[in-house]
């Protein structure tokens, strides 16, 4: 819900954000609990939801999207924090599949842009497989059409949390 309202804000009136959400409760959830703290920005009339297969729509999407939030499915070791429980089912097998399923959604996104489209990729782990090399297999796939944007200005302080490729990482 957060994520969705400063996105409304940072587009104009007419703009169409399109929200894509496998799991019903989550999306329940920010229409109910959430909406309110958020300023729901489910009802806004400039948000379609989808529910579903991210993978399924921006693969249908071909050049469909000025710009995509891609949120990954991931391993989960940014949660172990207020998880403890996430490390139970966490292994370099787990990652090496997640991985494999990050780069087929990241290539999907890829297709799914506009020509100068951009395309922000995040993840809640904190492993290079699964964040920096996921970024690194796109560009090497499309070389003359990838180019990556330094964050470390983003915003205060953000000097102090990116990479030499000036990807973010905040923990």
């Amino acid at each position: 819900g957060f994520t969705l309202a400063a996105a409304l804000k940072a587009v104009g009136p007419h703009a169409e954000v399109v929200v894509a959400e496998l799991v019903s409760a989550v999306i329940a959830w920010n229409q109910t609990h959430l909406s309110a703290l958020a300023n729901h920005p489910l009802n806004d009339k400039r948000t379609t939801v989808y529910e579903g297969d991210v993978g399924k729509l921006i693969r249908s999407e071909t050049q469909g999207f000025d710009a995509i939030l891609l949120d990954t499915p991931c391993s989960g070791e940014g949660t172990i924090r207020k998880d403890p429980l996430a490390m139970r089912n966490w292994s370099q097998q787990a990652i090496d599949e997640i991985s494999n399923t990050q780069k087929g959604l990241i290539e999907s996104a890829f297709h799914a842009l506009k020509e100068d489209g951009i395309l922000i990729y995040s993840t809640c782990t904190l492993s290079h497989e699964e964040n920096q090399n996921i970024c690194h297999s796109l560009k090497e796939s499309f070389p003359d059409s990838v180019e990556f944007v330094n964050l470390s200005n983003l915003f205060p302080g953000a000097e102090q949390s990116t990479t030499k490729d000036g990807f973010l990482h905040i923990w």
